[in-house]
């Protein structure tokens, strides 16, 4: 049963728009036209941003699916949602998910996802009236057509939130898109780029074909490569892999924008489909993504390594009849976060957002010409890292386990022990140089952030139960304490 935290502002009233939420999993802001992106790859998408509103600084808050997608459909942070073990890590029944919150409100509510670790293994259903999911890693090709025929199939107001793996590894999908781009190549590259690991074996621009990516069991029963790979095997393997050149490099990135090209035009076809109906002007169109990927930026071509803009920085982008008519063509610099949908949708819904979240809702900066300065935005990710990116500067603090016992000790270390890394933008937008020993007192005030924000925290211990000889097993290889 639905918690009483949610007090509906009005009756349910079918005049509420339909809400259509897509989520582009592996989407990099600067590899698509709203990133001002050399390749073509996202007619649609810049044609809904020309008609709509734009966020052009949005990040998700975590930099892996599982995790960005909890937030995404929470409003709260990674570790607020469950205990932030990569092996355990699911949305536990006892959270308030979005479409519980548009349940309340009237809706009915529509999930169509392509697999991977936003099944319902992993707690995505909850909430969801009706649910369907992909095999494996899937893609726009299932999910949007089923999503659409259900909307066809009940009254509305509707929420769908519709998923694709289209531009995520592996980069090079057995489609039209293969050579969408680069296609007079001629290398290495597509005799292996289509295996699903190929590209978690490339390593500061060094192919190791035959480096072993160690799996773990998750909870779920879902079997995961071990991210931990990244720390243990990537630096000391670099020197003795096939070293890749620019040419390769750049293919492997073509690939990927090919994946962004597909998933682009499924959208174009979702978009279609809702103005064939004559549904479009009753609409609010939600894209978004859960991380990016390195693309070899900073050494790797995936994103669980790293919280930087280059798997952090996402499209979030609002369309449709429902985007009031003067706010359309609007594209806000201010900083946005995946926690701030919840409360955004909540409000479009006239409903009151659930206890206990932590993002703003977007609504009124979408109708006013003024834009307020935004707080920070801060981030978990799944090695241990913590950040805080304002306008113009990052600070990342690489720690331990997110879960040892001494993590707010280390954090609240000086930052010249260690551990942290500071990036300006003004003169490093690629997030390429560390700066934290030449602007120490300005990483200290970042990290002073950091200690406030990690404070207000409010820790889950939620999960589900797990066997003597899991638990084991678990804590043989590591991942749990105590």
């Amino acid at each position: 049963m639905l918690p009483l935290l949610l007090v509906a502002c009005s009756s349910p009233t079918t005049s509420l728009p339909d809400i259509v939420l897509v989520s582009i999993d592996g989407l990099r802001w600067d590899r698509t036209g709203l990133g001002a992106h050399d390749r073509p790859t996202t007619p649609n998408l810049d044609r809904l941003a020309d008609e709509g509103v734009v966020f052009d600084f949005a990040f998700s808050q975590s930099n892996e699916s599982a995790w960005s997608h909890a937030s995404l459909l929470t409003g709260k942070y990674p570790s607020e949602v469950a205990r932030p073990l990569y092996a355990t890590y699911l949305v536990p029944p006892g959270q308030v998910t979005l479409p519980e919150v548009l349940a309340a409100a009237g809706y009915r509510t529509g999930g169509f996802v392509a697999g991977g670790h936003v099944r319902s293994a992993f707690g995505f259903h909850q909430g969801f009236e009706t649910f369907w999911e992909a095999p494996g890693f899937g893609s726009l090709y299932e999910t949007v057509p089923r999503a659409m025929a259900w909307a066809e199939q009940v009254t509305g107001p509707r929420f769908v939130f519709v998923h694709g793996y289209d531009c995520h590894r592996p980069y090079a999908k057995g489609s039209v898109f293969f050579h969408a781009f680069d296609g007079d190549y001629q290398g290495p590259v597509d005799d292996w780029i289509d295996r699903r690991n190929a590209v978690e074996r490339i390593f500061d621009g060094a192919y190791h074909p035959d480096l072993e990516i160690p799996r773990i069991a998750h909870v779920s029963g879902a079997k995961m490569s071990d991210p931990r790979a990244y720390r243990d095997q990537a630096r000391r393997d670099a020197a003795h892999g096939t070293a890749l050149t620019s040419a390769d490099i750049d293919h492997i990135r073509a690939h990927y924008d090919g994946g962004v090209l597909a998933s682009d035009t499924w959208l174009g076809l979702l978009v279609e489909d809702l103005q064939a109906a004559g549904r479009w002007d009753d609409t609010l169109l939600v894209v978004v993504s859960d991380h990016g990927e390195d693309l070899q930026d900073h050494g790797f071509s995936s994103h669980r390594a790293l919280v930087m803009d280059s798997t952090t920085r996402v499209p979030f982008v609002l369309a449709g009849g429902a985007v009031p008519e003067q706010a359309r063509g609007r594209r806000l610099g201010d900083l946005v976060e995946a926690i701030d949908l919840v409360p955004t949708l909540a409000e479009v819904a006239d409903i009151a957002p659930p206890n206990g979240i932590r993002g703003d809702s977007l609504w009124p900066l979408v109708a006013e010409a003024s834009v307020p300065e935004a707080d920070p935005v801060f981030q978990q990710g799944v090695l241990g890292q913590v950040s805080v990116r304002s306008a113009g500067v990052r600070l990342v603090f690489d720690g331990p386990s997110l879960t040892a016992p001494d993590y707010r000790a280390r954090l609240a270390a000086p930052v010249q022990a260690g551990g942290f890394e500071l990036y300006v933008h003004a003169s490093d937008p690629g997030e390429q140089h560390d700066v934290v020993g030449v602007h120490p007192e300005l990483a200290e005030q970042l990290r002073d952030l950091l200690l406030t924000w990690y404070d207000t925290l409010e820790t889950s211990e939620h999960g589900r139960s797990m066997s003597p000889a899991l638990r084991e097993a678990l804590r043989e290889a590591g991942y749990w304490e105590g």
